[in-house]
């Protein structure tokens, strides 16, 4: 018997996106005012993510909850709807001698911030300052999504079998380190992993 266009190793849905389901677009994101390409899943891997888990831009969730196999359109995405709108207050002056001294105008660097790495565009430098904009590059950029819908799956499971419970006062208690076993199985191929 062969499996229809919305089968899947993770079982049999229809092929519609939902809250719920886990789909796989093809895309190209491009600005609109310029045309330019910004981001493309031509030569990898679709884009993949489950519907409702907000693990990609809301309004491209939202665009893609109820297309069906196969369908392609095109999903508005302005700035506030992406990377967010270009904020003032995210360019700030640095002391020159804690910047590096080639950095040179138009230039990206990395620092560490207090929740792991931030990128920063260098605007101007003097020898005593050095303006940087901590702003995503894009913030502030109205984009257009070209979708395809590839596929809609049932998101893979996590199943949890407790072995020894504790009781939540002596062990395990908040801050304590547990060690786990898990084994799972690879949604491609089906094949089995073991920790």
């Amino acid at each position: 018997m062969a499996m229809s266009a919305a089968a899947s190793a993770h079982g049999e849905f229809s092929s519609t996106a939902a809250v719920g389901l886990e789909v796989k677009l093809q895309f190209k994101l491009t600005r609109i005012d310029s045309g330019e390409v910004l981001d493309s899943s031509e030569g990898k891997a679709p884009l993949q993510f489950v519907c409702g888990n907000n693990e990609v831009f809301p309004a491209l969730e939202e665009g893609v909850i109820g297309m069906t196999i196969g369908e392609s359109k095109d999903i508005p995405l302005s700035g506030a709807d992406s990377y967010g709108e270009w904020d003032n207050e995210r360019v700030l002056g640095f002391p020159a001698e804690k910047v590096p001294p080639d950095a040179v105008p138009g230039q990206m660097l990395r620092f560490d911030g207090p929740n792991g790495p931030m990128m920063a565009k260098v605007l101007n430098k003097t020898e005593t300052e050095v303006m940087l904009d901590f702003n995503h590059p894009l913030a502030g950029v109205d984009a257009s999504m070209a979708v395809t819908l590839l596929s809609v799956n049932k998101p893979p499971q996590v199943d949890i079998e407790i072995l020894s419970p504790g009781d939540g006062s002596t062990y395990p208690k908040a801050g304590d380190k547990l060690t786990m076993h898990y084994t799972g199985t690879l949604a491609e191929t089906g094949a089995k992993f073991d920790s």
